[in-house]
């Protein structure tokens, strides 16, 4: 029985610039089987802050909210939200389409990576993956596009 109330605390943080996203996320983590405790943010520093003053166990990007250029490729501040909270598992929720830029997110440890216009239940399953501690998941539509680039070259 401890194990579910542990289970139950989990902290789940959604930095994510659309509020109808926000309400969509918040609804199916919230109420789902996870039994999650989530928030949100919209602004940096209020990222920041959140994440220096709080456990939290998961957190669901929107690069926008850290990073207004990060389609040309410009990763700076990813990397260095990386580096500052090694340990907190991420969920990149994007409309990025550069193959190259999301391969680098990739690489970024204790990753998982989907696409905003995803089915809500493949990001659950992400969410479900990394809370488990299986990083590098990324969702169908992600998927589709990293066999397209391969199949390029």
């Amino acid at each position: 029985m401890k194990m579910k109330q542990e289970f139950a605390r989990r902290q789940i943080l959604i930095a994510e610039t659309a509020p109808v996203i926000v309400h969509a996320l918040r609804s199916l983590l919230s109420e789902g089987p996870l039994e999650s405790t989530v928030d949100s943010v919209i602004l940096r520093f209020d990222l920041i802050d959140r994440l220096q003053a709080n456990s939290v166990d998961l957190l669901i990007l929107d690069p926008a909210c850290v990073q207004r250029d990060v389609d040309i490729g410009n990763l700076d501040c990813l990397l260095d939200l990386r580096r500052r909270f090694p340990c907190v598992p991420i969920l990149f929720c994007t409309t990025l389409r550069d193959v190259i830029i999301l391969d680098e997110i990739f690489c970024m440890n204790r990753i998982g990576i989907c696409s905003k216009s995803d089915e809500m239940i493949d990001i659950f399953r992400l969410c479900e993956q990394l809370l488990s501690g299986n990083f590098g998941g990324v969702s169908p539509k992600i998927d589709a596009m990293f066999r397209g680039a391969r199949q390029l070259v």
